[in-house]
């Protein structure tokens, strides 16, 4: 990548990110180095397609502005409704979770390499705490809190009535198209990984262990098509006591103005 490139980048992100580009982005040795490892990946993808090999790799942050400046707009409206969540939910944080929350920013913008990125885990994990306390009206009392087997939970809540404590565990999944085929089979992937992922948080301890009532918050990464032809079965599932309904981040184009808004919420108060 040119340094010309490099400087597009950046102007696209003072433009599109301005509260990211400010926390971090702006530092010079930061964006050195996460600037030099994006350039790495992008060598190694050239390469293995000179090769015509075939790799999977994994849209970072820093792809983003990269897409925006081929022609893809969508890669620009994306990037100014993440730099939006974030901001949202710094304007609303106490002091003293800022650290905590800025570090998760942090890991969705610079944890990526040649083929993995913490980009959507992260950008879950940051749009699920924004609808939390900035729609549902919960109060953020502690973010990875510690439970007694060490283990850690990503949110504990205080519920909108202040009347009860919450434990709240960002639950990512990527809905391949390989991977969807009936609803039978949906089903039974979001059961597994929702099973795993409370089974391992909660291994070793016993109920009179757990201080705070635990639950699992789902976060479908998929495909339009896939959401549409299974809203029932997404809708629908989790229970009150240990999974949440699953959440989704979904887009509507203007296709007169050729802009997109884009929303997150539970699918049930998307589609």
């Amino acid at each position: 990548m040119s340094d010309k490139n490099d400087w597009d980048i950046n102007r696209v992100l003072f433009e599109f990110c301005p509260t990211i580009f400010h926390l971090f982005i702006a530092v010079p040795r930061y964006l050195e180095r996460i600037s030099r490892r994006h350039k790495a990946k992008m060598k190694y993808l050239g390469d293995k397609l000179k090769e015509e090999q075939i790799v999977s790799t994994e849209t970072n942050f820093l792809d983003l502005p990269l897409r925006y400046l081929m022609g893809e707009e969508i890669a620009g409206a994306l990037l100014k409704f993440i730099d939006s969540s974030v901001k949202s939910n710094i304007d609303s944080l106490e002091a003293h979770h800022q650290p905590a929350f800025l570090k998760i920013v942090k890991d969705m913008v610079a944890n990526f390499d040649n083929e993995r990125s913490n980009l959507w885990d992260r950008l879950g994990e940051i749009l699920v705490l924004n609808y939390f306390i900035n729609r549902k009206g919960y109060k953020l009392i502690d973010i990875e809190y510690t439970l007694k087997n060490g283990k850690t939970i990503d949110y504990l809540f205080l519920d909108n009535y202040g009347q009860k404590h919450l434990l709240m565990e960002v639950l990512n999944i990527n809905l391949k198209e390989d991977k969807v085929e009936d609803k039978k089979g949906l089903m039974a992937l979001l059961n597994h990984r929702t099973d795993v992922k409370y089974e391992d948080k909660t291994k070793g301890l016993l109920i009179t262990d757990m201080e705070f009532s635990m639950i699992i918050q789902p976060v479908i990464w998929a495909h339009s098509w896939i959401l549409q032809e299974f809203k029932d079965s997404v809708m629908n599932y989790g229970n009150p006591h240990k999974v949440l309904e699953p959440c989704i981040l979904w887009f509507i184009e203007n296709r007169n103005t050729k802009q997109y808004n884009f929303k997150f919420g539970p699918i049930s108060e998307i589609l």
